[in-house]
């Protein structure tokens, strides 16, 4: 970690359909590099013993030689499922 490095964080979840599905949106933006993340996940709980997420990230990198640089072309997608027994 560099000195006096800066980093903003938001987040926004929302809760839909009596509480069972949850949006969330969050957002990291390094100050110095001017670099982002995107993360986007929407959960469901289908019912006490399962439930099922869908997540994708995006990095939006401006520097090459920035501490992120390295997750410059990694955005991802995931799909999650949870059984509880």
């Amino acid at each position: 970690v560099r000195k006096n490095e800066t980093t903003l964080y938001a987040v926004w979840s929302k809760d839909f359909m009596h509480q069972t599905v949850t949006g969330t949106y969050t957002f990291v933006y390094q100050l110095q590099d001017r670099d982002g993340i995107h993360i986007a996940e929407l959960s469901w709980d289908i019912n006490d013993k399962l439930s099922c997420s869908l997540k994708t990230v995006f990095f939006s990198i401006q520097k090459k030689g920035s501490l992120n640089s390295f997750f410059k072309e990694k955005n991802r997608l995931a799909f999650d499922i949870k059984w509880f027994f």
